[in-house]
């Protein structure tokens, strides 16, 4: 098959491995750090409710506009998550958070809180942990779907365990459960599933946030052709690698934490692929993700789309 062709996808990807340097997560129950003022020196609604010593800081103990603006923040940072970076790349934890703290509380209006996260630097760093912690749960929230999936999607149920190590081995080797059956790439059946069962699985995320969607544009005749966000693919496929490893040893499931140290360079690996398809083949890899879009969205896309074209 000609590289240059636009018509037709590659019969495999090339994975290159590339280490990044990242940030090991923070464990639980980390010191808080002094804030530079005391408490009763903020407004009510910017003070911390500090937790017992070894305990983590409880959302629901602050003030109903501070929890808002953490929460407003987390809806942020999945977005990026997904439509960015599923393993952000920091310089430091508390600079990452702390510029997404800032945009939800200009958005919220909450001036007090707004005040203290540009006067004083260790507020965003003790509630960075929270933020990070809950960047972990959104990528164990799609390894455990991935997990739910992979006995079924690779038919590994009905077979012993050393055929399930042999049969392992043979789907992890240049990354072929990434493959459909029609040696598709990114286009297997597990990934296809993860994606429409946790990543796009709520309505609102994804007509709140269509614009985000890579996408052509409307012609006069032709609708905009939304489609999935390389993070998203590649997150979700390394949530079915995985699921996968954890048969591997003994062809029984051993859970495997799925931390950012062990994990990240597949991730990382399966968005320089993306990279490469979309130089070598932009329009055949734009039509594969825009149908994977439509199947993993439901049914409300049809009407996003209808409604995109009334104002295009």
């Amino acid at each position: 098959m000609e590289s240059n062709s636009e018509d037709s996808m590659p019969d495999a990807p090339k994975i290159r491995r590339r280490k990044v340097d990242s940030d090991i997560d923070m464990p639980s129950g980390h010191p808080h750090r002094a804030s530079t003022r005391p408490e009763s020196s903020w407004d009510v609604s910017a003070r911390l409710v500090l937790p017992a010593v070894n305990k983590d800081i409880g959302l629901t103990a602050q003030h109903p506009e501070f929890q808002a603006v953490l929460r407003d923040t987390m809806s942020i940072i999945k977005i990026y998550m997904w439509f960015d970076d599923a393993y952000p790349l920091m310089a430091s934890r508390p600079g990452f958070c702390r510029p997404h703290l800032i945009t939800a509380a200009q958005a919220r209006g909450a001036v007090h809180i707004l005040e203290r996260l540009l006067k004083d630097p260790a507020f965003g760093a003790i509630l960075a942990p929270i933020l990070c912690d809950r960047m972990n749960l959104h990528r164990a929230n799609v390894k455990r779907c991935a997990v739910s999936c992979v006995l079924a999607f690779y038919k590994l149920a009905d077979l012993a365990p050393d055929q399930v190590k042999t049969h392992i081995e043979e789907l992890l080797k240049d990354h072929r459960y990434i493959f459909s059956v029609d040696s598709e790439p990114f286009n297997h059946g597990s990934i296809r599933f993860v994606l429409k069962e946790e990543i796009l699985s709520s309505a609102s995320f994804v007509t709140q946030n269509i614009d985000r969607f890579p996408a052509k544009a409307a012609t006069a005749h032709k609708p905009i052709l939304h489609e999935v966000a390389d993070p998203m693919v590649a997150i979700a496929a390394t949530a079915v690698y995985a699921a996968l490893v954890e048969y591997r040893m003994t062809g029984q499931r051993q859970n495997i934490p799925f931390t950012e140290d062990a994990y990240e360079d597949t991730y990382r690996n399966h968005m320089s692929s993306l990279r490469d398809l979309r130089t070598r083949y932009a329009n055949a890899l734009h039509q594969r993700f825009h149908e994977l879009f439509k199947d993993t969205t439901y049914v409300f896309v049809s009407s996003v789309n209808v409604l995109l074209l009334t104002f295009h």
